[in-house]
């Protein structure tokens, strides 16, 4: 059963084609619906999204999870090359939490972001090059 449908597809084509670095969505799940969703979703990034499914319970897949921080299930951490440490989304990325899923996908693969144009201003990059410690920070959001 096809989650996505054609125009969401299309949009999300034109979306990924602007990603500039590779993103990783580590999935923690045992969960097949959402696996088959993030297999979708990823399927239309032109290899540009990759995905790595883990297994909650299984030994080798555990010390990963541990590993990533991945700290609930179902739940996933995004890494790239242009991210220092991951990113972590729980549950599952239904309505406005779809639009975060890609919007964060988006900003971790260096769409629209360049040397003119940076994710975070020089002062807030100056700020975090400053830090001496590892820093956790958790944001939760819900609808307005």
């Amino acid at each position: 059963m096809a989650h996505l449908r054609g125009e969401d597809v299309a949009q999300l084509n034109g979306i990924f084609k602007e990603l500039v670095h590779e993103v990783t969505l580590h999935l923690a799940t045992d969960e097949l619906e959402y696996r088959l969703l993030m297999e979708e979703i990823v399927a239309t990034s032109g290899g540009k999204v990759k995905l790595v499914k883990l297994t909650p319970g299984d030994a080798a897949d555990d010390a990963e999870i541990a590993r990533l921080r991945i700290a609930r299930t179902p739940g996933m951490a995004l890494t790239s090359q242009l991210g220092k440490g991951t990113l972590g989304f729980y549950g599952h990325p239904m309505g406005y939490e779809m639009a975060t899923l890609i919007a964060a996908i988006v900003d971790l693969g260096g769409a629209g972001h360049d040397d003119e144009h940076p994710l975070i201003s020089p002062s807030a990059q100056q700020q975090l090059d400053a830090l001496t410690q590892d820093l956790r920070l958790q944001v939760f959001s819900t609808p307005g």
